[in-house]
């Protein structure tokens, strides 16, 4: 989720309260939209920046009635048509519960997670407090709004028993009014461009025009609909693995709650923000699995909570948790358009069929199958004599001879898993974050060719050197992979002889990190033999990714979890294929 950093608005009013909006209160940069033509003229490139949208719901543009309450139009076509993430606030002289208790399905954008009401008179102070208390919107955030403001199905219904020659042309406006709800920016055009073909054919009494007109609407609305709803180590034997739940119903939290507390100790929850703060506290690196519902309403009404289920969801896998479950009703068509938008893997409960003990007991290994395996995924990392190793060789005096044994230390795996499982690992993992990130700051000048003479090494500059310090490892390995995933910058190339030029991604980062370019080691006082330095380097950059357990041609599924989080963090794609291990010899 983007954060906002400034404070422009945009406002959408009738001309008659231009002045209101106009008045210090408001911040210079606010952009002030007073009627129709001008709020058609907006695109989406027009809406970025701004950290929150301001409608009046009663406008009287084009001839509407402030009874017409045009303004949830507007909100509805702003984040379908128009694609807008930033806090919204709808205003109105009508209280809140009014518009709660009609039928239209527009005005479900009055509900929905990132909007907010605020009864006039108000004030911009008062505006902004109500904006800036509601959490940023993220693209899957509004893939599932748009399912939310999108009835499809009710909306062929309607039309079909409304477009009729014999109907009045008033109520055909009405009906097609509906379909502005659709402003969706890839088929807008083709409904304004069919809807006013239908009313020229009435008005014109063209019955065979005006039948044609309204099922090309039917079918393209038809096409919509299709295209929107086809979119560790084991616990040992007896431990309770801690597992929270969310779910605003409180009794399906209760048949959760119930049913697995006799294999995991259950946290429940019905708000999602107290999840989050358990989730950020984390007592004791305890929580083994998250399951949560979809949706999350604010209990005993029709109001989205501040964050919503994916969205913690979304949020619990880029801290690092991987065993998430999500609860779904089997009506929920919005779950499979909205996962295309996330970036972690969750597991489908529904929901409807789990109001039974029997049921929830038969999930149970489902659940616990899944927490082992994410578990042996974070643990079993990639091999690497630095990693796997778990003694060494010593000598000894004895009888004046030097006698080998095996000296025992703790692998650099072991230090991994020990910490990956304990109370202190958000702290250890904070400070891996911390060095990284200076380090990276730093470092992100050898994507810049110009920049790298300029470079230090990794041991002389910042004291960090590759030994069996687990600290080290992984604040190396961090940077392995933020050059790798940029790999295409760092166009560093090597004239061998009998090769040619020669580029390779793992020689080029071994160079940076180590300063050790390739011209360097040519010079003929160092290495006579050119093709004999180009193997040594080659030799020393694959022992380098060796001791970090990086192993390329098997990223980025050798990228453990915080690692992905931290690159993604930088804006790093990290997961594209991989086209290059090493040059052979």
């Amino acid at each position: 989720m983007e954060i906002r950093t400034d404070n422009r608005y945009l406002i959408v009013c009738p001309a008659a309260e231009e002045a209101f909006f106009a008045q210090t209160g408001w911040d210079a940069p606010s952009r002030i939209i007073c009627s129709e033509e001008a709020f058609e003229a907006l695109s989406e490139k027009d809406l970025t920046g701004y950290s929150g949208i301001v409608v009046t719901a009663e406008l009287d543009w084009a001839g509407r009635t402030p009874a017409d309450f045009y303004g949830f139009d507007i909100a509805v076509a702003l984040r379908l048509r128009l694609k807008v993430l930033a806090p919204m606030c709808i205003l109105s002289f009508l209280p809140r519960d009014y518009f709660a208790a009609l039928p239209d399905i527009k005005y479900n954008v009055l509900k929905a997670r990132g909007s907010v009401f605020e009864q006039l008179p108000s004030t911009p102070e008062g505006i902004k407090s109500a904006l800036d208390g509601i959490l940023p919107l993220s693209q899957a955030t509004l893939a599932y709004l748009s399912n939310l403001l999108v009835d499809i199905q009710h909306l062929l219904d309607h039309l079909r028993h409304v477009l009729r020659m014999t109907a009045t042309r008033d109520r055909i406006v009405d009906a097609l009014k509906r379909t502005d709800i659709l402003s969706s920016s890839t088929i807008y055009p083709s409904l304004r461009r069919l809807s006013d073909g239908i009313l020229s054919a009435h008005d014109a009494g063209d019955e065979e025009r005006f039948y044609a007109r309204t099922g090309e609407l039917l079918d393209l609305l038809g096409t919509y609909r299709q295209q929107a709803g086809s979119k560790a180590a084991v616990p040992e034997v007896g431990a309770r693995q801690t597992v929270v739940v969310v779910d605003d119903n409180r009794e399906d939290l209760q048949w959760a709650t119930s049913a697995l507390q006799e294999s995991f100790r259950v946290v429940p929850f019905q708000y999602a923000l107290d999840a989050k703060q358990y989730i950020d506290d984390d007592p004791g690196n305890e929580i083994a699995a998250i399951i949560c519902d979809w949706q999350l309403l604010k209990p005993g009404t029709e109001d989205h909570q501040e964050m919503l289920g994916f969205e913690l969801l979304d949020y619990a896998a880029r801290k690092g948790h991987y065993a998430l479950f999500s609860l779904t009703s089997t009506d929920d068509s919005s779950t499979l358009e909205v996962d295309q938008h996330l970036r972690f893997e969750h597991t489908l409960i529904t929901k409807d069929f789990h109001h039974d003990d029997a049921l929830w007991r038969m999930y149970i290994p489902i659940i616990r199958q899944k927490i082992e395996r994410t578990r042996s995924v974070i643990a079993s990392l990639p091999t690497g004599d630095a990693w796997s190793s778990d003694f060494k060789l010593a000598y000894r005096k004895e009888d004046g001879k030097n006698v080998a044994y095996k000296q025992h230390f703790t692998s650099l795996k072991e230090q991994y898993i020990l910490h990956r499982n304990s109370g202190g690992w958000h702290a250890f993992e904070a400070e891996i974050t911390a060095t990284a990130d200076r380090l990276w700051a730093y470092y992100r000048k050898a994507l810049s060719p110009d920049e790298r003479p300029f470079l230090f090494d990794l041991k002389a500059q910042w004291g960090i050197e590759l030994n069996r310090e687990l600290r080290n490892v992984l604040v190396i390995r961090r940077l392995f992979l933020a050059f790798w995933f940029n790999k295409a910058r760092l166009d560093i190339s090597f004239k061998v002889p009998e090769r040619g030029i020669v580029e390779d991604p793992v020689i080029n980062i071994y160079s940076v990190l180590r300063h050790r370019y390739f011209h360097e080691l040519m010079e003929e006082r160092e290495y006579p033999d050119a093709l004999r330095a180009y193997k040594d380097l080659n030799n020393a950059a694959k022992v380098f990714a060796s001791q970090l357990a990086i192993e390329p041609n098997r990223l980025p599924q050798g990228v453990l979890p915080e690692e992905k989080a931290w690159l993604e963090n930088l804006g790093i794609e990290a997961e594209r294929g991989n086209d290059n291990l090493y040059y052979p010899d």
